[in-house]
C-alpha cells in the first residue's frame, strides 16, 4: 500500500525519508520546495508543485532530474493514485 507524503517545510523531508518506501511518492509544496536546493531527495519518487517553485523564484535552481513538476491537477491525481496521504508539516 503506497502513500503520498506531503512536505510543506524543508525540515520535513529528512523525517519523511526515514520512513518512506520505494512504493511511496513525495510531493513538495509551499516552503517544502526549498528542500530541492539541498539535493537530498532519497530514493522515493519526488514531485513538486510548480506554482510554489515559481512563487519562490526557484525555477532556474531546480534540477529536472530531482523531481517532476506538477500543477494542481497533478496534485489531485497523485492523491487519487495513493491509498494514504501523510502530511509532514
Amino acid at each position: 500500500m503506497s502513500s503520498l507524503h506531503l512536505i510543506n517545510r524543508p525540515q520535513g523531508l529528512a523525517d519523511c525519508l526515514a520512513v518512506c518506501t520505494d512504493a511511496d511518492a513525495i510531493l513538495l509544496l509551499q516552503d517544502g520546495v526549498y528542500a530541492l536546493l539541498k539535493g537530498q531527495t532519497g530514493r522515493a519518487k519526488v514531485y513538486a508543485l510548480q506554482e510554489d517553485i515559481e512563487a519562490r523564484g526557484l525555477s532556474a535552481k531546480v534540477d529536472a532530474e530531482q523531481c517532476e513538476l506538477v500543477d494542481y491537477s497533478g496534485f489531485v491525481a497523485l492523491c487519487c493514485e495513493h491509498r494514504n496521504s501523510v502530511n509532514w508539516g
